[in-house]
């Protein structure tokens, strides 16, 4: 269990990819948005991206804010990504 805690290649991944998206919505930057196209980039490249994307020529994507008023949850679109090509791998030119 300790082992795990520290030791979560996947789970770290995520967080991590949490962290720069909740603060390139505090405060947007060419340098966290460059990490966030490189490692969708790297997982499509991978091909654990689905089906829908296989053929794409361009990534860009977009962070979706979810908030509950009134019991009620609103969304919105807090931010969107510039388009980077991508090459036949499935690279961007951001890597």
């Amino acid at each position: 269990m300790p082992r795990r805690l520290l030791w979560n290649p996947i789970w770290n991944e995520s967080l991590f990819i949490v962290s720069c998206a909740e603060k390139l919505l505090d405060e947007p930057s060419t340098r966290r948005e460059d990490e966030l196209l490189t490692r969708i980039g790297a997982t499509i490249a991978r091909g654990e991206a689905g089906d829908k994307i296989t053929g794409s020529t361009y990534l860009r994507f977009r962070i979706m804010v979810l908030k509950r008023e009134d019991g009620q949850i609103s969304r919105r679109v807090g931010f969107v990504s510039s388009a980077r090509r991508l090459d036949a791998t499935g690279r961007n030119d951001a890597v």
